[in-house]
């Protein structure tokens, strides 16, 4: 057929795993006389066969992919059925042999004889039934374990956003007041599955470097598998085999609670998008699935279909239908699960956003206090500065007109001062110096040069005490909590 050639292109080493939501189901009935015309009888094929194609996935742990151990992988089927000749022919891609093991374990040799006998049609379609059960039964595995997975990380990733106090005041810092929390090596808490070209290209931009002084190595988006072949991954996601998993690291304020970044938005948003990708590959599967049984269904009813098949196979049809009615009813069941975790998703992603802007409010309103404590602080200092202007510019002019003053008097008070002494005396015209009465000069002014030194100095000392003094009064009234 075909429409199978389309689906082969979900297979095989490329850049970038595409398709991944590509899906269907299509069949080729041909019954009755004129369909052995249609056909190469030489290659020992009637010619009246039923054909159909279809692919299911499935989810299935991947240790390869660090800190996201599951990944979606496909089986794209095409099954022949020669009503006349009884020959059946079945092509199955898969990743690896896992399909193949399950159905040699049911029709081979190991199973039940009549489903690996071929001498009649009734057993032959019998086997074909069995082996579409099979393959039905492996996409509806380990759903219920993945979304037991999304839930565990979604838990632990936001539980504890539920008790956060938010009127608790927060110790702002000013290296990081506006968020209200510490910064930290964002890399680490990075999942490589989800992460979209632009959060990688700006984290590796940084060369942000590991304790040991050693570069993380690049990711890959190919990956060798548990049977040792290569094969690319879904979209966004990406393998790094240099690193272990590594828990991602919480932040916590002071008081012991969690901190919520931005980042825990995105990692909220990138379970959101694996549960979106898990309802729409169920849907799939369930649309596949239907199709498949209501195929059958109708087939049997065909009065161009071999009577030994109609009457001979009607118990196996009912078991057929009804384990598929059981596969159709566990995946709504996982997908009723999931649309249950989607919607807590939709309301703990509100409940961050709160968080976030009340940490934000709660920061702005440190910072409008700040700035009007500055602003009072500006406007104190400006007065101030105000009045020791004004003063200095008073006791400038004084100091002006009593430097010009002293200027003026002051060599001739010196003079007339040491001329009014014994020091030096004139008697008939001749002058006499007394060494004595310069001692007893020398002796009497420098102490009271000394005392007067001193007093300066107290007062001086005075002033700034008490300058000292009105500015921590200017402060406490600024902020009363200090």
């Amino acid at each position: 057929m075909p429409e199978f050639l389309n689906f082969l292109f979900l297979f095989g080493q490329r850049a970038l795993a595409l398709d991944l939501y590509c899906s269907g189901f299509h069949h080729n009935t041909r019954l009755g006389e004129n369909s052995s015309n249609l056909t190469d009888k030489t290659r020992g094929w009637s010619g009246v066969d039923l054909q159909m194609c279809y692919t299911l996935k499935s989810i299935e742990p991947s240790p390869s992919q660090i800190d996201w151990p599951w990944s979606v992988r496909h089986c794209a089927v095409h099954h022949t059925f020669d009503v006349i000749n009884i020959r059946s022919t079945w092509i199955m891609i898969k990743g690896d042999r896992k399909i193949a093991e399950r159905i040699q374990s049911v029709t081979g040799g190991q199973g039940p004889a009549e489903f690996s006998s071929y001498e009649s049609i009734k057993f032959a379609f019998d086997a074909s039934l069995l082996t579409h059960i099979v393959l039905c039964d492996w996409s509806a595995e380990n759903w219920q374990r993945y979304i037991n997975f999304l839930e565990q990380t979604f838990h632990s990733l936001t539980d504890e956003a539920k008790i956060v106090n938010a009127d608790l005041p927060n110790a702002f810092k000013d290296t990081d007041a506006f968020m209200g929390i510490r910064r930290s090596d964002t890399l680490e808490t990075l999942k490589p599955h989800k992460s979209r070209v632009l959060s990688w290209k700006s984290a590796r931009s940084q060369n942000l470097k590991t304790k040991d002084n050693f570069t993380s190595p690049p990711l890959s988006n190919i990956y060798t598998n548990a049977s040792g072949k290569i094969q690319p991954l879904p979209p966004g996601r990406r393998v790094d085999t240099a690193r272990s998993p590594k828990t991602p690291q919480k932040l916590y304020d002071e008081y012991g609670q969690q901190q919520y970044s931005f980042r825990d938005l995105q990692k909220v948003s990138e379970i959101e998008e694996s549960v979106n990708e898990c309802i729409l590959v169920l849907r799939l599967n369930i649309n596949v699935v239907t199709q498949l049984k209501d195929h059958y269904a109708s087939l049997l009813k065909d009065d161009d279909l071999p009577q030994e098949i109609r009457n001979g196979c009607k118990k196996s049809a009912i078991r057929f239908q009804g384990r598929i009615d059981s596969i159709i009813k566990d995946l709504h069941l996982q997908i009723l699960r999931a649309e249950g975790l989607l919607r807590l998703l939709a309301d703990r992603k509100t409940l961050l956003n709160g968080l976030r802007e009340y940490q934000t409010t709660l920061a702005n309103r440190f910072l409008a206090v700040q700035s009007r404590k500055s602003n009072k602080n500006m406007e104190h200092l400006t007065h101030d500065m105000g009045e020791l202007a004004r003063k200095t510019k008073s006791e400038t002019v004084s100091m002006r007109i009593i430097t010009l003053v002293t200027l003026f008097f002051l060599p001739g008070t010196f003079i007339s001062t040491i001329m009014s002494t014994d020091i030096v005396h004139w008697e008939n015209g001749e002058r006499n110096f007394q060494s004595q009465a310069l001692k007893t000069y020398v002796y009497l002014t420098v102490p009271f040069m000394a005392a007067v030194f001193v007093f300066w100095a107290a007062l001086q000392l005075l002033e700034r005490r008490r300058e000292k003094s009105k500015k921590q009064q200017i402060d406490e009234k600024l902020d009363p909590e200090s």
